[in-house]
Order: structure tokens, then C-alpha cells, then sequence
């Protein structure tokens, strides 16, 4: 299984180099093709219609690139084609790098003017972050309109918290209590598990909580079958196997990695781009950087083969395993899957052509030209 996937990549280079050469023999160069992520979403529909009807509170999770950031502000898109009626109105705001509660609400009241929302002036002067929102709250219900805040990179909450000490506990009681706001908000799934270790589980508690993409297991094998026409139980048990630390790789390239000849072509370029891009320069990356120094040292020696087992590394292996990076088998600590091993294999790959010493620069011998 793992050799047919290196060979099926090994041929793809091979082709993609060819087609760059005949394309610069020709002067001619294909466009870039990139991966639409509102197509390859199963459920898209139903669950933007979800977010649109707010009728809770939602956290969504999902890896870097994934596509959180663009379904917020297609949520926000179709909200404004008919707003304060059959829907809430959506305002998306980021909040990266914001450190305070009060720069929240100065962005809500810039959301607010560019979409000609009145609510007076006074109300974002005269109002601490909560107090507003509770404001905001009566006002709405006041006029039966409902707003949904679309709040993307929520792991700023953690610094916030430093910041303010309390604000996750009174946003969640502000969660609780608000009828006629709702929110949305994304974060990645490592920030999942740091928070509600390290802060409150109950915050979480306070939202329905999703992943994305938004995929049932039937909806993975009925695309898998789309994309690999005759595929059996059993193989496409195994590549959910394969695929299980990120379910949507499943949807965008897993098909072309056993059987690519079945593919239409123009799909081909785009899995192999999704997975060079996505994976290999996106998700992976993104869960390893997010580890401390000592776990990501631990995954590096397990993948090597270095790995001296003591009891004291217990509750980090533990760990690691509970965030699925890791997998036990035959009392044995493993990489969970094989795309974030061959994303680990490339790493290794890369230090190890950086650390190469460079060969020597050939002098450079000037000759004098002779004048005429």
C-alpha cells in the first residue's frame, strides 16, 4: 500500500517535470489550477443554512488552509441578500492579534458602518465590551432582528484572557444569556485541546462543536466512490484509515494516489497541488509548530527510529497520542498515519540538504584585455 502511494507520487513528479519542459519548449504554460474548496465541501449547503438560521452558538475547528476563513465570509454573503428577514444578518470579524476586549467592539462598530447599521453612537462610548453586547441585545430584540458575529482566529481568546483576567468566563455567560445574538466562532482543533486543558472546558461546553469539513462517514465513502469508480468495502475502509488525521484529505487527492488513471485528468493536477499545498505546506506544519519543544522532539525521535522509551515520558506520549499524532500499536509508539510521516520525511529531507556544506566557489581568474 505505502509503496504503490511512493510510486504513484514518484510518477507524478515525473510528469509534472515533463509537462513543465514541453511547455517551455512550446512557450506556452497552463494556467494554475487551485483547489475550490466551496465544490469539494459535502454538506456545504445545509451547513451554511445552519449558521444562517442561528439558532446557536457554534465553535468550528479546523486545520490551517482548511477553509474556515472563507466560509465565514460566504456566510456573511449570503446573509446580506436578504438580511433581518429570513436571516440574521453576519458581520465577520477576525480578531487576530487583538489583545483587549475594547478593540473587539471598536471592529463590531467598523463592521457596523460598513454595512450602514445604526445603532448609536453612545452605545460603543458608554459600554464596557459585555455591557454593549448586552445593550446591543435589547435593542435587537426590540426590533425582532437577530445577529450572528462570525468571529475568525479565535485562539486570540487565550491572550485576551491574559490580558483580562475572567473575560472567558463572562463571555460565556454572555453566550448563554443573549437571545438575539448568536456566534460563530474558528479556531484550529490544537487550540481545542490546549484551551480546555489549560483554561475552561466549560467556555466550549457553552457551543455546539464542529470540525471541518462537514463529512459524515457516509458522505466520505459516497465521494470516495465517486472519485474511484468500483472501489471495494475494504479499500475504501483503508484509505479512511489513511486519511484519518485530516477526513477531508480523503475528498481532495486519496483517490489519485491508488488508482489516478481512473481520474479525469484536470483532477489529477488539482489533488497533487491540494496535497503538496495543503498538506505537506499547510496542516502539518501548522499541528507541529503548535506542539512544545519537548513533544516535538519526541515525534522527531519516534519517527527516526531514535526513540528511547522511559516512564517519565509517559503523560507526554499519552498526549500526544489523545491529539493524534501519534498511534500505539503492538506496544509500540508510532507516527499515526502515513501523510504526516511523509510530511515529517520531506522535513528531515529539507535540514538535511540545509546543513550540507556547499562547494567550494571556483576562483575567478581576471584577464587583461588587450587594448586596441
Amino acid at each position: 500500500m505505502r509503496q504503490t502511494i511512493c510510486l504513484v507520487f514518484n510518477r507524478i513528479a515525473s510528469e509534472q517535470e515533463q509537462d513543465y519542459e514541453q511547455e517551455q519548449e512550446h512557450g506556452e504554460k497552463e494556467s494554475v489550477m487551485t483547489t475550490n474548496w466551496d465544490e469539494i465541501f459535502v454538506g456545504r449547503d445545509a451547513f451554511v443554512k445552519r449558521l444562517l438560521e442561528v439558532k446557536q452558538d457554534i465553535f468550528i475547528f479546523g486545520a490551517r488552509r482548511v477553509g474556515k476563513t472563507s466560509l465565514l465570509k460566504f456566510v456573511e454573503k449570503k446573509s446580506w441578500e436578504n438580511p433581518w428577514t429570513d436571516n440574521a444578518a453576519a458581520f465577520y470579524l477576525s480578531i487576530q492579534g487583538y489583545s483587549t476586549s475594547e478593540k473587539i467592539k471598536r471592529k463590531i462598530g467598523i463592521c457596523f458602518r460598513k454595512r450602514n447599521v445604526g445603532v448609536g453612537d453612545n452605545l460603543f462610548e458608554d459600554f464596557s465590551f459585555f455591557d454593549f453586547l448586552e445593550e446591543l441585545d435589547l435593542k435587537l430584540d426590540g426590533l425582532e432582528h437577530r445577529v450572528v458575529f462570525l468571529i475568525d482566529e479565535a485562539e486570540q481568546i487565550s491572550e485576551i484572557e491574559k490580558k483580562e483576567p475572567g473575560f472567558v468566563e463572562r463571555f460565556r455567560n454572555c453566550v448563554e444569556s443573549l437571545d438575539s445574538i448568536r456566534f460563530v466562532l474558528t479556531a484550529s482543533p490544537h487550540f481545542k485541546k490546549v484551551f480546555a486543558k489549560s483554561h475552561c472546558s466549560a467556555f466550549l461546553s457553552a457551543f455546539a462543536n464542529d470540525v471541518l469539513p462537514v463529512m459524515t462517514r457516509n458522505e466520505i465513502q459516497a465521494l470516495i466512490g465517486q472519485l474511484m469508480p468500483g472501489i471495494g468495502a475494504e479499500e475504501a475502509e483503508e484509505i479512511l484509515e489513511y486519511s484519518y488525521y485530516q477526513p477531508y484529505l480523503a475528498k481532495i487527492f486519496i483517490g489519485k494516489l491508488l488508482q489516478s488513471r481512473q481520474l479525469r485528468p484536470n483532477l489529477e493536477r488539482v489533488a497533487s497541488d491540494a496535497y503538496i499545498t495543503n498538506a505537506l505546506d499547510g496542516i502539518f506544519p501548522n499541528y507541529f509548530e503548535g506542539l512544545t519543544r519537548e513533544h516535538q522532539k519526541i515525534v522527531s525521535e519516534i519517527h527516526l527510529g531514535q526513540f528511547q522509551y522511559d516512564e517519565t515520558y509517559e503523560t507526554r506520549l499519552r498526549e500526544l497520542t489523545q491529539y493524534g499524532y501519534l498511534k500505539y500499536e503492538a506496544k509500540e509508539y508510532k507516527i499515526s498515519n502515513w501523510f504526516f510521516n511523509h510530511w515529517l520525511e520531506e522535513d528531515s529531507r529539507r535540514h538535511r540538504e540545509k546543513k550540507k556544506p556547499r562547494p567550494p566557489l571556483r576562483p575567478v581568474v581576471l584577464k587583461r584585455v588587450a587594448s586596441m
